[in-house]
C-alpha cells in the first residue's frame, strides 16, 4: 500500500502545485525558448495545466500496470521504472512553474 501512495503523490502533485500557481502567475507566461534560452514566445498561464493533465494520465497508467504486476517477479522493476518516470515529469513541470515565475 506504501507503494501506490507514494504513486499517488507523485502523479497528483504536479496538477495541484499547477493549480495553486494559477492564483499568483500573470497572464502571460513564456513557453518555448530558442537554443540560448531567451523566450521566444509567450502563451496564456493556463497552457501550464496541459502538463499537470498529462502527468496525471500518464500516473493512472502506470498505476494500473502496476497493479497488474503485482504479486510477480516484474512488480520491484515496474514500480521502479514509474517513479523513475513521474519524477521526470515532475522535474518537467518544477522548471516549467520557476520558468513561468521568473521569466517573465
Amino acid at each position: 500500500m506504501k507503494k501506490e501512495t507514494a504513486l499517488n503523490i507523485l502523479t497528483f502533485l504536479p496538477l495541484i502545485s499547477e493549480v495553486i500557481s494559477m492564483f499568483f502567475l500573470p497572464m502571460a507566461i513564456p513557453v518555448h525558448y530558442n537554443a540560448d534560452l531567451h523566450v521566444i514566445k509567450y502563451g496564456v498561464k493556463y497552457m501550464l495545466l496541459l502538463i499537470g493533465v498529462l502527468v496525471v494520465a500518464f500516473g493512472l497508467f502506470m498505476k494500473m500496470i502496476y497493479k497488474s504486476s503485482v504479486n510477480t517477479n516484474r512488480e520491484t522493476i515496474v514500480y521502479r521504472l514509474s517513479v523513475i518516470a513521474l519524477l521526470i515529469f515532475n522535474g518537467i513541470n518544477i522548471f516549467a512553474l520557476v520558468n513561468a515565475f521568473l521569466k517573465v
